[in-house]
């Protein structure tokens, strides 16, 4: 017979804590400045870009300047992420391949929102920085990661961004 005192306490989700998920060339770069201006608010531009870099061996030229100055752990990033904080409100950027190697945790912890942007946007702007490719753009994490978080009943707020027909208006 269970009891309940043998169930694990259900994490309380940190209300106050957004990860904000996207592929690149998605905006998050302007919302994360407006979530700046808050008095309220600390904001985190890519904590997990250097755990990203150092599991998966990604060329990118400044690579070892990255890899130098943030935590290379994604276990510890999250857990700094879930830790206390110095403003009651914290926003976290990320892109979305670089959840690789996270734990449970963060997506258990915390609130999280996706900005998906129409793919002929993303592609018309991003193949003139790189070749893109579904895993540099986040299409091949996020749709899974959506289904994932759905499943174990987490909330998941997607937003979306120019429709299709104004993005090809606008090349």
């Amino acid at each position: 017979m269970e009891h309940s005192q043998d169930k694990p306490a259900a994490r309380e989700v940190d209300k106050y804590c957004i990860n904000c998920w996207s592929g690149p060339r998605c905006c998050s770069t302007s919302l994360m400045y407006a979530f700046a201006q808050r008095n309220d608010t600390q904001v985190i531009d890519e904590p997990l870009y250097a755990s990203y870099l150092a599991i998966t061996g990604a060329a990118r030229p400044y690579r070892d300047l990255v890899l130098a100055a943030q935590e290379n752990s994604a276990h510890k990033v999250a857990a700094s992420i879930l830790g206390p904080r110095s403003k009651p409100v914290l926003y976290a950027k990320h892109i979305a391949k670089h959840k690789v190697g996270l734990n449970q945790s963060l997506w258990q912890g915390a609130r999280h929102v996706m900005l998906v942007r129409e793919p002929y946007g993303v592609v018309q702007s991003f193949s003139k920085v790189i070749q893109p490719s579904l895993l540099e753009l986040g299409y091949g994490v996020s749709p899974r990661w959506a289904q994932q978080q759905q499943q174990q009943q987490q909330q998941v707020a997607g937003l979306r961004g120019e429709p299709a027909a104004a993005a090809a208006a606008a090349a």
